[in-house]
């Protein structure tokens, strides 16, 4: 019996990219990868959860932020739109050494 997918599941596959940055966060200081020349999307992907900001450092809060100035809370991927040249941030979230690995395409 064959199993069809639904036409847009499909459509919304990623190839696996040909341009793969990789980053291992052992501290908990946040760290900065600059998106490369050309590159207009990211699949980011971790290990372990991770916290991440454009324009700014990457922090987990010890209190609430409500001026737009918070980090996106990332459980292990996301698909993401991105400017070449700028700059992200990450910080890993437990204590444990944390795989990224970051697929650019244009």
């Amino acid at each position: 019996m064959a199993i069809t997918a639904p036409y847009e599941l499909i459509n919304a596959a990623v190839p696996i990219s040909d341009w793969v940055d990789q980053r291992l966060l052992n501290t908990d200081t946040a760290e900065s990868y600059t998106v490369p020349a050309r590159a207009r999307y990211a699949l980011i992907s971790a290990d372990h959860p991770i916290a991440v900001r454009v324009g700014g450092t990457a922090v987990w809060p010890a209190a609430d932020i409500s001026d737009g100035s918070g980090s996106q809370y990332i459980p292990s991927t996301i698909q993401c739109k991105v400017e070449s040249g700028r700059a992200i941030s990450m910080i890993r979230a437990s204590g444990q050494a944390t795989f990224v690995t970051i697929g650019l395409y244009d």
